[in-house]
């Protein structure tokens, strides 16, 4: 990991205020419980326990100077295996592309088997206002399918901001499906997640809330560590439900053209293992 760029922090009105509106947007429709309880991970997120809610070329946007006027194409993609379930396997697909203070990204993931699948698509739009704050937006198209019966479709957004408020510590909200999209009666599963991360040389420390209406309050911390300029290790640990999760990213992740790659296994006292593989480049 490279040392943090000095940035000028942002506290104001402006995070409150999109942080605040977003926040009363996630609370004011009920919940019914329905699938995509479960994004995609790639083996870096998985390792941290990360949902994955943000959308991908985030970290850029925060990281780059507000002088600093185009990156490059940034592509992953990511298979696995959830608790050892042939009929859980899964499997996504991410590219993002900076353009100025701006970052649009796309994705695929699938989830299941033949006799049960979940799809989606999604698009996804972030911004650099100023040197610290960057809001984005994300629409996703999402599509069930089961054996003898007709595939159902229906479209989530989902909503956010990221903000450097104090140099090396980054704070973060992301509000999945505020739009309380329905597929076939039920309501699809929505959550909210407030995190903190603190980036010192060589190690990133993030902890973080997760609420799903109806469910206790989850939370996770993990940490990220360079052992080498080639080779991360990462950890997380998480409650409601209990887990672990452990990885490793060998590859450099930034100046090289050449591909990273990363694995990673979460632990669940009840259900057991889960594994995950991702091969990433550029960014």
């Amino acid at each position: 990991m490279s040392r943090a760029k000095r940035v000028v922090p942002i506290i104001g009105p402006g995070l409150v205020a999109v942080l605040a509106s977003l926040a009363l947007l996630a609370l004011a429709s009920t919940h019914a419980e329905a699938a995509f309880e479960v994004r995609w991970p790639d083996a870096r997120a998985a390792a941290m326990l990360d949902p994955g809610i943000e959308p991908p070329g985030l970290g850029g946007l925060l990281a780059a100077e507000e002088s600093e006027s185009s990156g490059s194409l940034a592509a992953s993609a990511s298979g696995g295996r959830l608790f050892g379930l042939r009929e859980a396997s899964g499997g996504g697909a991410r590219v993002s592309l900076p353009r100025g203070a701006s970052s649009f990204s796309a994705h695929v993931e699938t989830t299941g088997s033949p006799i049960y699948r979940e799809r989606v698509l999604g698009l996804s739009v972030a911004r650099r206002l100023g040197s610290g704050l960057v809001p984005w937006v994300a629409v996703r198209v999402l599509g069930l399918s089961a054996d003898g019966l007709s595939d159902l479709w229906t479209v989530g957004v989902d909503a956010g901001a990221s903000a450097r408020v104090l140099g090396r510590l980054v704070a973060g909200a992301a509000f999945e499906n505020l739009n309380d999209p329905i597929l076939g009666g039920s309501g699809v599963a929505r959550s909210a997640r407030f995190s903190l991360e603190l980036a010192l040389d060589g190690v990133a420390i993030e902890a973080a809330l997760v609420s799903e209406p109806g469910f206790r309050m989850s939370t996770t911390v993990a940490v990220e560590a360079a052992v080498s300029p080639w080779m991360s290790v990462r950890a997380g640990v998480g409650t409601e439900p209990g887990r672990f999760g452990f990885g490793a990213g060998i590859g450099r992740r930034r100046g090289s053209s050449l591909p990273v790659v990363d694995v990673a296994w979460q632990w669940h006292p009840v259900l057991g293992a889960s594994s995950f593989v991702s091969l990433s480049i550029g960014g």
